[in-house]
């Protein structure tokens, strides 16, 4: 069951397992099922720093319906704060502490395939599968820990230009052997930061 919102590892990582059990023991897919709940975190792609939260997406029809469903499921938890994040779209926000690890739960008005975060992490976790010495992925999480975003990070690595937000988003309809040539560059030019 991992697969279904932590994408499969070679080898899970012990914090992508307590990442998963996190999500389970919260039983997100119980409370927020209506939402169509997705885990898109970095550490279920090992590639996160200890300051890495656990992202959550989902999707609604209504945001006061979302909102208050999450106020009464995990208002309790510690450092728990919702707020909307963009009037225009709905967007809606809501962070706590649980289980040694930060929940960060956002939903919109739009099916979670077409939000840019999930987008984003299907990106990467592509990218890494085509990762066969790890050294993109190790290259990542080293700008990450120096304060990159995890975007900025393979935009830096596979020099990519513009936005790198953007650019990551630009890549979602590449093919598989475009990603993989984006890869194999990276591993001939030795990896270098």
């Amino acid at each position: 069951m991992m697969e279904e919102f932590c994408f499969k590892l070679r080898n899970p990582a012990p914090r992508a397992k307590a990442a998963f059990e996190c999500f389970n023991r919260l039983r997100v897919t119980e409370n927020l099922g209506q939402f169509s709940p997705r885990l898109v975190s970095t550490i279920c792609l090992d590639i996160d720093t200890q300051s890495s939260d656990l992202d959550i997406i989902c999707q609604f029809e209504d945001a006061s319906v979302f909102a208050a469903e999450m106020i009464r499921t995990y208002s309790s938890r510690s450092g728990f704060e919702i707020s909307k994040l963009n009037p225009q779209d709905q967007s809606i926000f809501a962070r706590f502490h649980a289980h040694g690890f930060i929940i960060e739960i956002f939903g919109q008005p739009i099916p979670v395939e077409q939000q840019n975060a999930y987008r984003h992490f299907m990106v990467m976790q592509r990218l890494l599968s085509h990762d066969r010495r790890n050294s993109l992925r190790q290259a990542v999480r080293h700008l990450k820990q120096r304060g990159l975003k995890s975007e900025p990070a393979f935009a830096h690595c596979l020099k990519l230009s513009g936005d790198p937000f953007k650019a990551m988003l630009d890549l979602y309809d590449a093919s598989d052997g475009e990603l993989a040539k984006l890869v194999e560059r990276f591993e001939e030019r030795g990896a270098s930061l």
